[in-house]
């Protein structure tokens, strides 16, 4: 299940399907059997945020899910009979990872510098970043300065063809910025400065996408991609009335992604684009939503089928372990092949036995 998790996935983001991906890793995280299949989902899920959405505080929430759900279960930690033990504290490494890429605080970025101490050794990067943490913390200076410091790397990244990534990653920290501007103790400036941020990384976000869906051959579907304007939006618009921002910069704010928006809906409404991405629906190999979950139904029942216990009937092995029927089945051809085989050299035997006896005599 694993590998069918992470290849739905990375199809659907492929083909510009940010919303599909969204909901198939949400799904898979409520509904998956087995803990560390909940944890790929949430995996793929905080990726899918930080590299596509640029929803920062959904992809924090996603990564500290799935840091919950492997501290609960820490004997997965030591592998199960589903995925091999380094793939697993890899996994959990990736989340301490993740999740330091959006901290909000000195004590969360340094808690998941810490945290993959269970499982490996510190590495290089994590020696580094706390090096500059004790830096910053020498300094007096916040956490927003470095946040600041990322933020204003990422939008010129997110300008080239080469960073498709960097608007997404703007996004989710200007984000950040705002929802967290009081424990930030963000300043009236830095608030204006993360507002135009947000706005431009979103923009810049959907048309790499959009570039994405050209280069893949895949035609850009609008309800796979306007719902990235709805939550900059929305939390932009929040900012209305407040005291620490610059009313003229949120309305410009506001107007940009409308404009930005409407021309994503006019080009998505083009006839060509609406006649290739009907073509596309139409192919035997595209996923709906409707051949997901019946593929995601298929691969739980395998797994049942891989597990199947008949502990209810009373078929326990000499060891006490669940009876697999599957493999008894197999057993019992294997059994009657070998006694056929013996049967067959036994007759042999005879025949032979009475032919010396025949003409001895």
């Amino acid at each position: 299940m694993k590998d069918y998790i992470n290849d739905t996935f990375i199809r659907l983001t492929q083909e510009g399907r940010i919303k599909d991906a969204v909901r198939f890793c949400e799904r898979v995280a409520e509904e998956a059997p087995y803990v560390e299949f909940q944890c790929v989902a949430l995996k793929d899920l905080a990726e899918c945020h930080f590299f596509y959405t640029g929803d920062g505080e959904a992809c924090r929430e996603a990564n500290l899910r799935g840091l919950r759900l492997m501290e609960e279960h820490p004997e997965i930690l030591e592998g199960t009979e589903h995925m091999e033990k380094h793939l697993i504290t890899r996994m959990y490494s990736d989340f301490c990872e993740q999740f330091r890429s959006v901290a909000v605080s000195f004590e969360e970025y340094e808690e998941c510098c810490e945290k993959p101490l269970r499982v490996r050794d510190q590495n290089a990067t994590e020696k580094r970043g706390l090096k500059a943490v004790e830096q910053l913390k020498s300094q007096n200076a916040g956490w927003i300065e470095n946040m600041f410091l990322l933020l204003e790397q990422y939008f010129p990244q997110a300008q080239t063809l080469t960073a498709n990534a960097a608007a997404a990653q703007g996004s989710c920290l200007a984000q950040l910025i705002l929802l967290n501007r009081r424990k930030l103790r963000t300043k009236a400036l830095d608030v204006n400065f993360a507002l135009q941020q947000y706005m431009n990384c979103t923009v810049a976000n959907v048309e790499k996408l959009i570039q994405t869906c050209g280069q893949n051959k895949y035609p850009p579907d609008a309800e796979q991609l306007l719902f990235l304007f709805d939550r900059t939006a929305s939390i932009i618009e929040s900012f209305r009335g407040d005291r620490q921002a610059d009313q003229p910069t949120v309305e410009k704010c506001l107007e940009s992604l409308a404009e930005a928006r409407k021309h994503v809906e006019e080009l998505c409404a083009r006839p060509a684009v609406q006649a290739e991405l009907s073509r596309v629906k139409g192919r035997t190999d595209y996923l709906t939503l409707e051949r997901i979950a019946a593929d995601f139904d298929d691969q739980m029942e395998s797994l049942r089928g891989v597990n199947l216990k008949e502990v209810g009937t009373g078929e326990q092995g000499n060891n006490g372990r669940a009876f697999d029927t599957e493999t008894g089945r197999k057993m019992g051809r294997l059994f009657h092949r070998l006694l056929f085989v013996v049967i067959v050299f036994a007759v042999a035997w005879v025949i032979w036995k009475l032919n010396g006896y025949l003409f001895a005599h």
